[in-house]
């Protein structure tokens, strides 16, 4: 006994079982959707941590110019001291 039917509907395939009193319609858009909500998933993830990157690097320039600064006002008190 056949237990699955196949009918071609646009771009998809559906599957319906036989044996049940009404036909009720698979189709992988259930599938499709779990990938792409994990694509998604994926992509937030990936857009958050270089939002967080980008963060970090302006911070670490930031200091780094700050440092800079710092020495260079050290260094001119220490070789050019006011009289």
């Amino acid at each position: 006994m056949r237990m699955w039917g196949r009918e071609k509907k646009g771009d998809f395939i559906l599957w319906s079982k036989f044996n049940s009193k009404e036909a009720v319609p698979f189709c992988f858009d259930d599938e499709f959707k779990k990938t792409d909500d994990a694509i998604n998933s994926v992509s937030t993830q990936c857009s958050s941590l270089g939002a967080v990157q980008n963060r970090l690097e302006h911070t670490i320039k930031e200091h780094l110019l700050k440092t800079e600064q710092l020495l260079s006002h050290i260094l001119e008190l220490l070789i050019w001291p006011k009289k």
